[in-house]
């Protein structure tokens, strides 16, 4: 259980560190008239939405119930 809470942890910082370079790559001025390579706002936005459902999956762990269900707001129909 520890092990799993300390990797989950370590893959949100990653996860943080990883979309924080991407945002910075993304925005920097391109003045080549050649499209980017590497798609980095594509890369930035998956990297920040694991490290949210890693965030749920702490939260998870740690005995809040998350989900649609437990929403106080229910489900949306």
């Amino acid at each position: 259980m520890i092990y799993s809470f300390g990797i989950t942890l370590c893959g949100i910082i990653l996860c943080g560190a990883s979309a924080y370079f991407c945002f910075e790559r993304a925005h920097k001025p391109h003045d080549n008239p050649e499209p980017r390579l590497i798609p980095w706002r594509f890369l930035a936005l998956l990297s920040a939405v694991i490290g949210l459902l890693l965030v749920a999956k702490i939260f998870n762990s740690l005995g809040f119930e998350t989900g649609p269900d437990k929403s106080p707001f229910g489900r949306f129909h």
